[in-house]
């Protein structure tokens, strides 16, 4: 019942936003679900990102910025949220994790390798919250989490972006030179054949 709910919920949104893409609130509508999807983890930003670029080839740059933006406002939140509340968390939600004595090996991990991995995980297409929450309760400040995470999102909708615009001239570009060639590989085949009978 929820799943069909969900399809539901983003179908709609799809095709509302698509309808809507000349509007002046398209942009902060994608940005809104982008820092929504954070919270929810349903929502397909790179959908939505492939929706607008295949709309709107020449506004892929500002779709790619909006997209990581979004999901920068949604990281930002549940940094902050939790870098407040650490102690909290941290003494009365899960107070035996946190006790144990594996955690203290864990916040060392996290001291080492936690910006390199919320970096990856700014890259990858995985949910990206249990690394945020991870690397703040490790003890990580939100501000360089934020950037190295930033910098991810951004690398990867960028990159995401340039290839949705870019790849129908490119494989157009591509089938052509290669008919071409192939083309022309056949005709000379054609006529050593035609030399040697």
């Amino acid at each position: 019942m929820i799943g069909k709910w969900v399809k539901s919920l983003i179908h709609t949104s799809q095709k509302k936003l698509s309808e809507n893409i000349d509007s002046p609130w398209y942009f902060f509508g994608i940005m809104f679900l982008a820092a929504a999807d954070m919270f929810i983890s349903v929502l397909p930003t790179d959908v939505f990102l492939f929706t607008t670029i295949y709309l709107k080839p020449k506004k892929w740059l500002l779709a790619s910025v909006t997209i990581a933006m979004g999901s920068m406002i949604g990281a930002s939140l549940i940094c902050w949220g939790l870098e407040y509340q650490r102690e909290w968390v941290m003494n009365s939600v899960f107070p035996e994790v946190f006790t144990h004595p594996k955690w203290a090996q864990a916040e060392r991990f996290v001291t080492k390798w936690g910006l390199g991995a919320v970096f990856l995980t700014g890259l990858g297409p995985l949910p990206q919250q249990f690394t945020l929450i991870l690397a703040v309760l490790g003890g990580i400040s939100s501000a360089p989490i934020l950037f190295w995470y930033a910098v991810g999102r951004l690398i990867k909708f960028i990159a995401y972006g340039w290839i949705a615009s870019h790849a129908p001239d490119f494989l157009r570009f591509i089938n052509t030179e290669w008919v071409n060639f192939l083309s022309s590989q056949n005709n000379k085949s054609v006529k050593k054949q035609k030399r040697s009978s």
